[in-house]
């Protein structure tokens, strides 16, 4: 993973799809886009404050189309609402001309 933007509440990363990411169809594992989707979350969480990464609560993914082996995909995580106790962050997943592959939801707990 390649990330080529860091900004406020904002990341990108470019992701090849090597074959130890792929499920037997030769497609981006959904395992693979769960871990996508908890870490770039995290990641965009971070932006906001370097000591909270915070704690899972939820997260979900839709997988919309199949990522195939060989590509280079882009990730984009964002912060949706950072708050005292709770950080909410989308994730999706485009493949090289922009079609939209899956998108991520992660809700994060900040512990006292």
């Amino acid at each position: 993973m390649d990330c080529v933007k860091v900004e406020d509440g904002h990341v990108e990363c470019q992701i090849p799809i090597t074959e130890a990411l792929q499920n037997s169809y030769g497609t981006l594992h959904g395992g693979c886009t769960a871990t996508i989707v908890d870490v770039l979350g995290t990641m965009a969480l971070l932006t906001k404050d370097a000591t909270r990464p915070g704690v899972s609560v939820e997260m979900s993914q839709s997988f919309l189309a199949p990522a195939k082996g060989g590509e280079v995909i882009v990730a984009r995580g964002e912060v949706v609402k950072y708050g005292r106790t709770l950080g909410f962050t989308e994730v999706r997943l485009f493949d090289a001309k922009g079609k939209l592959l899956a998108t991520g939801k992660h809700t994060k707990a900040f512990p006292s």
